[in-house]
């Protein structure tokens, strides 16, 4: 995966970073671009800012999977601590693209709900 090629189209298109989210490996353009070693059968999150570090949001006990991606990885082991996690890293960040489709027109690219 091409941070700095990723990192330049978000500048280009004015974007703050790009959130993949996943749950148990349904979103399969997250599963191409990250490559994991594995099965992920947990909430995962890797985020991509528009200049600087990657992080990877992941469960305690599926760390090994994600090793090899760039990046600062932090964990989670409860809910509480996904979304304070979450919260924490997309702190300064209001324009982010993800994989979404309004009202679920494009089933096949919305993986992400709007609630």
């Amino acid at each position: 995966m091409n941070i700095s090629a990723i990192q330049a189209y978000l500048q280009e298109h004015e974007l703050d970073g790009w959130l993949m989210a996943d749950f148990h490996g349904f979103n399969t353009i997250a599963m191409a671009m990250l490559k994991l070693s594995g099965m992920v059968t947990r909430r995962s999150f890797y985020f991509i800012p528009s200049s600087g570090e990657p992080t990877a949001l992941i469960h305690a006990i599926e760390q090994d999977k994600f090793e090899k991606l760039p990046g600062k990885k932090v964990t989670f082991s409860s809910y509480k601590l996904l979304e304070s996690s979450l919260k924490d890293i997309l702190i300064e960040s209001k324009k982010i693209a993800m994989e979404y489709s309004p009202m679920g027109r494009l089933p096949y690219i919305g993986i992400v709900d709007g609630g």
